[in-house]
């Protein structure tokens, strides 16, 4: 999305979340139900050396929810599911 100005009615069609210290990975991760999957892209999680695998690890130590996760075959991201 190119930066421009946006009227009243254009923000009608536009999704907004409040600004906060939480990957936008990370707070879908934490929302997902049992047996939901999340598709995630190389260009939504561009750490260096980090995969979402890290979110899913932190998010496990904290709570009850586990998730299992694959890498796509021809590399462009990954597949979240949620187990438990």
């Amino acid at each position: 999305m190119k930066t421009k100005i946006l009227s009243e009615a254009d923000l009608v069609n536009v999704s907004l979340l409040p600004l906060g210290k939480k990957h936008p990975v990370r707070a879908l991760l934490e929302v997902m139900e049992t047996d939901q999957l999340l598709s995630i892209s190389r260009q939504d999680f561009r750490w260096k050396r980090h995969t979402p695998n890290l979110f899913c690890k932190q998010i496990s130590k904290r709570s009850a929810k586990r998730f299992e996760i694959w890498k796509l075959a021809d590399q462009t991201g990954w597949v979240v599911k949620r187990t438990q």
